[in-house]
């Protein structure tokens, strides 16, 4: 039960494979604090055998402190990096899966309870009320650390060799970031190598799919288009006050915090890749999340990057730009997540 999703050169292809629906029973929401997010890499035999094993392990170590100095939420993400990708890299995070109401209900509050999250606040605004959930839908997927971020506890879903075992024996891992080990595809130092592509913004690309933004956070062309919607399908439009939900090549498509009004960069309408992730008209800018890349492009996150962005419209804190922000709390009873999806996606070059 699982759900993978690929970052991949210009001009890749994908493969779709469906797996199957589980009901779990509510994990408890707890309290947290706006403090400092933890990101823990666990390094599979796959790296830690590879004669580049010190620069493959430097550049992830460098991307998680790149990510890690922007978040201020106090919880920790388990996640475990391998090679063995066809593409650039993949991720591979278990679903679970709410109602609209609740994840609705649970970023109001988590909006309360930082009011230094301005871009929250102006996303929680122009959500829909009530039951008008995305495309009349509704339940909506959330990944493990997406979920944490809005104070709920949720289990881990794989063991440290990177079996299923969602809330089982053995599971301490979040999230799976598989790179590519085709070799000198991607250079793991900068400068990037004439024909290669980053491996910095490749590993910040897939942890950001764990954390809950870009590839499993829309469901924009899987099975479960008609039964769930992710994250950021909560932020996708065509126009302003016109919710965008198609697959078409054709569609005009952006993602927008304020109801439509701003677009904060185009959504990848390419079913080459992953809806929930980025697109630009000028071709390869460098955007972290955007859904294709193009060789010895760097690119990384920063305080105004449209992946923080987005990474606070669905609960993430993050530290003010001279100070960090005061503790806040957020307590949430009574609400929680229903099921965990599971879906199986792979691109490739």
């Amino acid at each position: 039960m699982r759900f993978i999703s690929a970052l991949a050169p210009v001009g890749a292809s994908r493969r779709v494979a469906f797996g199957a629906l589980l009901t779990l029973g509510l994990v408890s929401a707890s309290g947290r604090h706006a403090e400092a997010i933890t990101i823990n890499a666990t390094f599979g035999s796959s790296i830690t055998s590879d004669s580049s094993v010190a620069a493959i392990e430097a550049s992830i170590n460098t991307a998680i402190s790149t990510i890690s100095s922007l978040i201020a939420d106090a919880f920790t993400v388990n996640i475990l990096f391998q090679t063995g990708a066809t593409g650039l890299g993949s991720s591979n995070v278990g679903l679970f899966g709410t109602n609209y109401s609740t994840i609705r209900a649970l970023l109001i509050a988590d909006s309360n309870a930082n009011p230094s999250n301005t871009v929250l606040s102006t996303a929680v605004a122009n959500l829909p009320a009530g039951s008008n959930a995305p495309n009349g839908i509704s339940d909506i997927n959330i990944t493990a650390a997406g979920a944490r971020a809005l104070g709920l506890s949720v289990p881990y879903c794989y063991t440290v060799t990177g079996t299923f075992s969602c809330g089982g024996s053995g599971a301490v891992i979040d999230g799976i970031v598989t790179l590519t080990n085709s070799a000198g595809l991607i250079d793991y130092t900068r400068p990037i190598g004439s024909g290669q592509y980053d491996a910095l913004r490749v590993v910040e690309h897939e942890i950001d799919e764990v954390l809950g933004i870009g590839g499993p956070s829309s469901m924009i062309g899987t099975i479960y288009q008609g039964a769930a919607n992710g994250m950021t399908d909560l932020y996708r439009y065509s126009a302003v006050h016109t919710a965008s939900y198609t697959s078409s090549s054709a569609a005009n498509a952006y993602f927008s915090v304020d109801g439509g009004v701003t677009s904060i960069i185009g959504a990848n309408q390419n079913s080459g890749g992953d809806y929930a992730d980025f697109v630009s008209a000028s071709g390869c800018p460098a955007n972290v999340q955007n859904a294709f890349s193009c060789s010895a492009q760097t690119a990384d996150i920063s305080r105004t990057s449209p992946e923080s962005i987005l990474l606070q419209a669905v609960g993430y804190e993050f530290y003010a730009a001279t100070a960090v922000p005061e503790p806040a709390s957020l307590a949430l009873l009574g609400l929680g997540v229903a099921t965990v999806r599971v879906v199986r996606r792979r691109r490739n070059a």
